[in-house]
């Protein structure tokens, strides 16, 4: 047992009051002999003992209720931990892992992190601040934090009090120089400092050849009295989801998307996985599957959403010892039909048909098409022309208006996608103001002729997600082996240097130039379907894919991260200015701090959290945009997840550690199967109880016995 306040128990000797007020009471009075005394001296001599017994035990329980009221004023704990009284002063830096994997629970239910704050308890129990007394935590988590620097009772209350660890990975090496720092700053002579590293020694936390194993060197080398302790359980079986997505990640309406989840067992015997996967909270499938030790499975799913705008996945396991990773979440953007302008000029009667019927031909297919197509001149261009245009598709015009230009360029800059599909007609001079306004293209070149040796297209990027289709060697050729007896060049040296060619002729000409402008992404492209040019009309197998795609692949893709892990900052783009703004985390509504800062491209960004540490799906809204003009969202959906490292708690030998830092003192307190981790526990309130109990005994006692001595 140890005490809060020993100071107090120089107040023992107070015991003595009740026996000395007893003493005094037993005042002689003066005899005086009468008749009959032969007879009461005799009746006094047969109660005398039974008296003396009777005040003994008021006795006992007046002195029992000082002693104990003294020893509860000084603040008893259950405990073996050392008292400041002994020793001399003592100065206690305490650094706590709180990275994820200390949330694992053991058969019992009980974390390591439990085990942790029972072992700082345990070590600060009995530190007085007025003593000389010092001491200082540290939370290693997403941010290493100093609690509390001096003072012992805070600290204590701090333990009690101690949030769960961080759903994140933890900086373990700048916590133990952020330790050395705060032991520098209190160390004087005559106060010894010791160093207490709380942890589950898991290796993804731990580079004890790296950053830790140096960080540990030096605090021994200032500061001898240095302990590890290990309170992480001795068997770690974990079983965790480690990834989840989809593809494609914003798929139209009706199309299939596959949900890729993968499954990993991290224990040393194997485990059955059973899923459940939900979309927007409604049950869709279900998967079970045996992991063997370390395996890692993948489950492939098809789901085909009908609702456009962003819809939550998740995926669960059924909850083990770290349920942290028991889940996951992802967003799948089902995006609206684009909106998809063709400007063109259709050839005189009695002319060859030219690009712009070729292409309307090809791109106009009717109602429930993948693109809702729509028909203007060149000439006609303007703002209001464009509002909700989420491509714009110029068949290879003459020159445009200066204004026509200028709406073409403010809107590519808000996220409209511009695709240019040069032919006979499009001359270099025509060609320069808009692309000079999108900050510099291709410069064109030709037309090339060569009908005795027609070229073919050849593929550059396999990766394109116009040329996605013809990577598979059956369709190749449907692309690769279409015959272009003319076709321009484009000389992609004068485009941006981002600028990218995924489609070339024979193998060297650029024939696709795209780059990135704003928010949005150009290209210029001379494989397009032109009669006595090439024979893409006669192959439509190949040409209607590829130029969809083509199409699709410039609409405004999501302009923010989908998934960010716990800790990371979660940021937005939304159609809307600053006005009715609302966060939503997972747990359910609740207060936010966010920031928005309006964009020159329109728009607004919103940082939703700095740190998010809440995992699952974060929903960010605001005012949908009156025009419609905006080809942003005005509601965005976001993946916490955590991080895969952090489920595989595989964890250090104590001989690994003692090898790579030799001097270092290891202890392993991690609770044993069906102990509970202790708690260094106050118990004043038990003893007070004891005093109210002896004195309301006295009480009782005393006026019974009076009562029986005054009828006697």
């Amino acid at each position: 047992m140890t005490f809060l306040h020993p100071g107090l128990l120089w107040a023992l000797p107070a015991v003595a009051i009740p026996i000395l007020i007893h003493l005094l009471r037993r005042r002689r009075l003066p005899e005086r002999d009468f008749a009959a005394m032969d007879f009461l001296a005799l009746a006094f001599q047969k109660a005398r003992r039974r008296i003396l017994l009777e005040d003994a035990l008021l006795l006992a329980l007046r002195t029992g209720a000082v002693l104990f009221l003294i020893l509860a004023l000084a603040g008893p704990r259950s405990g073996g931990g050392e008292t400041s009284s002994g020793g001399g002063p003592q100065a206690d830096v305490i650094v706590l892992d709180a990275s994820m994997s200390m949330g694992f629970r053991d058969g019992n239910g009980l974390r390591a992190w439990d085990a942790a704050l029972a072992e700082a308890r345990k070590r600060l129990a009995g530190r007085l601040e007025s003593q000389g007394d010092r001491a200082v935590l540290v939370r290693a988590g997403h941010e290493n934090v100093r609690l509390v620097a001096g003072s012992p009772r805070v600290a204590r209350q701090i333990l009690e009090e101690a949030s769960d660890p961080d759903p994140t990975s933890c900086g373990m090496g700048d916590a133990l120089f952020l330790a050395a720092r705060e032991a520098e700053a209190i160390a004087r002579p005559g106060l010894p400092v010791r160093i207490t590293i709380l942890t589950d020694l898991q290796r993804a936390t731990w580079d004890i050849q790296g950053r830790e194993g140096e960080a540990l060197r030096q605090l021994l080398e200032s500061f001898p009295l240095v302990d590890v302790v290990n309170v992480g359980a001795p068997s770690r079986p974990n079983l965790a989801i480690v990834h989840l997505e989809t593809a494609p990640v914003s798929p139209a309406p009706g199309e299939p998307a596959q949900i890729r989840t993968r499954v990993r067992n991290f224990g040393d015997s194997p485990r059955t996985a059973n899923l459940e996967m939900t979309l927007d909270g409604a049950p869709l499938a279900r998967w079970d599957r045996v992991l063997d030790p370390g395996e890692e499975a993948t489950w492939l799913q098809i789901v085909i959403p009908a609702g456009t705008g962003p819809r939550k996945l998740e995926a669960r396991l059924q909850p083990d010892g770290l349920r942290a990773d028991d889940s996951r979440g992802a967003v799948v953007v089902v995006r609206e039909t684009p909106t998809v302008i063709l400007a063109g000029e259709p050839s005189l009667p009695g002319e060859r048909r030219l690009v712009f019927e070729t292409l309307s031909g090809f791109l106009d297919l009717g109602p429930g098409a993948p693109l809702d197509m729509h028909e203007v001149a060149p000439s006609s261009i303007e703002a209001r022309t464009l509002e909700g245009a989420s491509v714009l598709v110029l068949a290879d015009p003459r020159a445009l208006p200066p204004s026509s230009v200028a709406a073409i360029a403010d809107r590519v800059r808000q996220g409209m996608g511009l695709l240019w599909a040069v032919g006979p007609t499009t001359h270099p001079e025509d060609a320069a103001p808009l692309l000079s306004a999108l900050g510099a293209g291709p410069s064109l070149v030709g037309p090339v002729q060569s009908p005795e040796r027609p070229a073919t297209l050849s593929i550059r990027d396999e990766n394109h997600p116009a040329i996605a289709l013809f990577s598979d060697p059956t369709w190749r050729p449907l692309l690769e082996e279409v015959p272009h007896s003319s076709f321009r060049i484009l000389d992609p040296d004068a485009a941006p240097s981002s600028a990218k060619v995924p489609l070339v002729f024979d193998g060297e000409s650029a024939a696709w130039v795209e780059w990135k402008e704003g928010e949005g992404r150009c290209a210029v492209v001379a494989a397009v379907p032109i009669p006595g040019w090439n024979r893409m009309e006669e192959i439509p197998g190949g040409t209607l894919p590829f130029l969809l795609e083509a199409v699709t692949s410039l609409v405004a893709g999501i302009p923010h991260p989908l998934v960010v892990e716990t800790g990371e900052e979660i940021a937005v783009v939304l159609a809307a200015g600053r006005g009715n703004i609302e966060v939503q985390p997972p747990l359910g509504p609740r207060r936010i701090p966010f920031a928005v800062t309006a964009r020159p491209e329109g728009g607004a960004l919103v940082i939703a959290a700095s740190s998010a540490l809440i995992p699952g799906i974060w929903v960010v809204t605001s005012d949908s945009d009156p025009l419609g003009a905006s080809t942003l969202s005005s509601t965005a959906s976001v993946a916490v997840v955590p991080p895969s490292s952090e489920s595989d708690l595989a964890a250090w030998d104590t001989s690994d550690l003692v090898t790579a830092v030799p001097d270092l003192a290891l202890d392993s307190r991690a609770p044993a199967q069906g102990e509970t981790p202790g708690k260094d526990l106050p118990l004043g309130d038990s003893v007070f109880l004891l005093v109210a109990g002896l004195l309301a005994t006295e009480s009782l006692l005393a006026r019974w016995l009076d009562r029986k001595r005054a009828s006697a």
